[in-house]
């Protein structure tokens, strides 16, 4: 399965190379901030909201618990599993979910500037909208419109190493308050 799902990757990112390029970006970012076990990043996005991700380590620990006697056949004990605060790190899935956190912060930054830019009611759940159907178009039009924004305006990217890194902002207009 790990070799089929390191084919589809690299299948995706022949055909997309942002793809690859955005997992480079971030593997510097990690070899670069490295992890103290305290550690924890902060970052703004274009909407005004700051992100905060901060790794916790947690071993799991398994336990049986008695049932209750009027459920009692067969297997008189439940087994529970719960985790536990730990100095291990497993640094792939916090490395993975780095990754994802920026990526559902930049969804989160349009999906707030659709929703509070539009002139009707809009649904807005993580990265899907829905409107009254005289209004999709519209919404359409003002989605692409926010993710051109976002990510050529906004540079989510260059302004997450800003923040986390301390290297110095990108350049160029912020003018994302208004439509044209």
């Amino acid at each position: 399965l790990v070799g089929l799902a390191k084919e589809g990757i690299r299948r995706v990112e022949a055909v997309v190379p942002i793809v690859k390029t955005f997992r480079n970006e971030m593997q510097e970012v990690w070899k670069e901030w490295g992890l103290p076990i305290d550690g924890e990043m902060a970052w703004a996005t274009m909407s005004g909201f700051e992100v905060h991700f901060r790794p916790v380590y947690t071993d799991p620990e398994q336990f049986r618990v008695p049932r209750s006697k009027e459920k009692r056949k067969g297997k008189d004990r439940i087994q529970l599993r719960a985790r536990f605060v730990s100095n291990k790190l497993n640094e792939t899935e916090v490395k993975l979910g780095l990754q994802a956190n920026l990526v559902h912060s930049v969804d989160a930054t349009l999906a707030h500037f659709v929703v509070a830019n539009s002139e009707y009611p809009v649904i807005g759940v993580h990265d899907a909208f829905a409107a009254h159907a005289n209004n999709i178009n519209e919404l359409r039009l003002m989605f692409l419109y926010w993710l051109v924004q976002v990510h050529m305006t906004g540079k989510p990217l260059q302004n997450f190493r800003a923040d986390i890194l301390g290297e110095s902002r990108p350049e160029g207009s912020l003018g994302f308050d208004k439509r044209s």
